[in-house]
């Protein structure tokens, strides 16, 4: 009897989200019965509209969200390592100390974006537009950042350590105190101008101690 029961129930939720007139994605959830903090790790959210959706400290690990837009989101906290963001529009949207890591950000959008003191440890960003965001204290340690665009991004006190530049265009971008060494693909002519912009490399701080 508790099985016919679940299932009718599960059924009235099926029928309420087909008859719901809305498009929009977290009450379709709600109507569903589905806690988007809880219930969305591992879920298939590829082009889902997340406009403006509040998800702070929502579990997304694992998630694919190729080609969702976020745009002006509440990301902050949020667990979304290993994540899917492939393409994803994420103009605008908070991210502050979310967890990226591993995350997949191949050619996201992520124009002023907010994503201070975020764990972006190991995640590819090949591609990704980065123009304007704010990445200070970020820890992008093994990150993939060839050929992302960071001109004018924020990346005071940041951790690159052993990020991959390859073609990564740092033109303009804020690197005060920002940790740079072992990085794939920085040349010393553009070591030298990061380090006049305020960036700090190893062997500064190693000649600093001895100071």
């Amino acid at each position: 009897m508790a099985n016919e029961d679940s299932l009718q129930e599960f059924h009235n939720s099926i029928q309420q989200v087909v008859e719901a007139e809305t498009n929009d994605f977290l009450e379709l959830a709600r109507i569903a019965g589905l806690d988007i903090a809880t219930d969305f790790a591992g879920a298939d959210l590829s082009a889902a509209d997340l406009r403006n959706a509040k998800l702070r400290s929502a579990d997304l690990s694992a998630a694919n969200l190729i080609l969702a837009d976020l745009r002006s989101a509440d990301l902050s906290d949020a667990k979304l390592s290993g994540a899917n963001l492939r393409g994803a529009y994420l103009i605008h949207a908070d991210l502050r100390s979310a967890d990226l890591r591993s995350a997949d950000l191949i050619a996201a959008k992520l124009k002023d974006a907010n994503l201070r003191g975020t764990d972006l440890r190991d995640a590819k960003l090949i591609f990704a537009d980065l123009s304007g965001a704010y990445l200070s204290n970020a820890d992008l340690t093994g990150a993939d950042l060839s050929g992302a665009y960071l001109i004018a991004a924020d990346l005071s006190g940041a951790n690159l350590m052993n990020a991959n530049l390859t073609a990564t265009n740092l033109n303009s971008a804020k690197v005060e105190s920002a940790r740079f060494g072992n990085n794939v693909g920085l040349s010393e002519d553009a070591e030298y101008e990061l380090k006049k912009r305020g960036a700090i490399f190893p062997q500064d701080e190693r000649i600093g101690a001895l100071v």
